[in-house]
């Protein structure tokens, strides 16, 4: 090769590297920083739940809870609500105190009741994870009221769901999935499957891994919007997912087969601990744009009148109480969160569901 050809080529290869290597700096320093200190979630392959949070953590009591310590067994004379649910209920990105389970207490103590509500929500959990941490844990709490509150990316595929933390759950259950034949098929073949030595080394780099997630998240754009009357409308549920807000529409699809299944079974399983049994079937925030045509909430209600499950729907409320602006939309974790509440959405959230509680149990949607 000519001395001139080579120097042009060192010289473009030097300046192709400077260039990714200022790349790479730029996404790391702009990237949502790593959590120092011990872990949020633990780990334990062995519980039935496979992870909870961390005591350890400084936000988690030594009873596991993003809570105070609570007594056990319940005083007598103490009302307790136990609410199950994910990071919605967890109240990620914002602070303990200002999540709606811990709102929801201070609002019946403005009303001169002394009822404590315990926040169980986990970061990550699905309802399968939620039924069985309350049967392996919850149930012990004597609560008089144990209130899920459901979020819609419940129903996606939980090995995908968890992120990095894919090896540990290679032997979860068939139940956990809403759609295991599929993840036989098509997710496990893709997850765990030998990555090349070059691939292992490029999971290194945030440049990479950042363009590989938004490569992923284009190509997925026919599945993440349906079409309705001539208008592009979002339909997803979560990033990770191809799974559609439109699967719950349908009793008869997998995954509300799967979603029903596990709500009789929680029901069971509170009403068999002496408990009252109730659900909250939280809004993404893209359903309070005008117009929006897509509301599974409404089969859900049906589904919990022929049950006799009490549940909630409180879209209209909430729509009143401010709409996707409840909502924390562009934060530094994420371009567009349409599933945690802002503190404002919290302090909403709280008031409409314990005025709910306390109106008398039955299945009705908020007016």
């Amino acid at each position: 090769m000519p001395r001139k050809i080579l120097r042009v080529v060192l010289w473009t290869s030097g300046w192709t590297l400077f260039g990714l290597l200022v790349l790479e700096t730029a996404v790391r320093l702009i990237s949502t920083p790593s959590e120092k200190g011990p872990a949020l979630n633990l780990i334990n392959r062995q519980a039935p739940y496979f992870f909870s949070l961390n005591p350890e953590h400084p936000e988690i009591s030594s009873q596991g809870f993003r809570d105070r310590e609570r007594i056990i067994p319940k005083p007598p004379g103490q009302k307790r609500v136990l609410v199950l649910g994910d990071s919605v209920a967890y109240g990620l990105f914002v602070s303990a105190e200002q999540a709606f389970p811990h709102a929801m207490e201070r609002f019946w103590q403005s009303l001169g009741q002394t009822a404590e509500v315990i926040n169980a929500g986990v970061n990550g959990y699905t309802t399968f994870s939620e039924l069985k941490f309350f049967q392996a844990r919850g149930a012990a709490l004597g609560s008089d009221d144990v209130v899920l509150a459901f979020c819609f990316n419940d129903i996606v595929n939980p090995v995908l769901h968890w992120g990095d933390e894919k090896d540990y759950f290679k032997a979860l259950p068939s139940e956990a999935f809403p759609r295991f034949d599929e993840h036989v098929r098509r997710v496990a073949p893709e997850v765990y499957r030998k990555r090349s030595l070059a691939e292992r080394v490029l999971m290194h780099s945030k440049l990479y891994t950042f363009l590989r997630g938004r490569w992923r998240l284009w190509r997925m754009q026919s599945v993440r919007y349906e079409g309705y009357e001539g208008k592009k409308w979002p339909v997803y549920v979560a990033d990770e997912d191809t799974v559609s807000l439109r699967a719950l529409e349908n009793p008869a699809s997998p995954e509300s087969e799967w979603l029903y299944g596990m709500l009789r079974e929680l029901k069971t399983s509170v009403e068999g601990s002496g408990a009252r049994f109730h659900v909250v079937f939280f809004p993404l925030a893209y359903q309070f744009k005008n117009g929006y045509p897509f509301f599974p909430q409404k089969t859900l209600m049906q589904f919990c009148g022929r049950e006799n499950i009490s549940c909630l729907d409180p879209f209209e409320a909430l729509r009143r109480a401010g709409g996707e602006s409840l909502y924390l939309g562009r934060h530094a974790y994420h371009p567009r969160d349409v599933w945690h509440l802002s503190p404002e959405g919290h302090a909403a959230a709280a008031e409409i569901i314990a005025s709910w509680l306390s109106a008398g149990f039955t299945p009705k949607e908020s007016a």
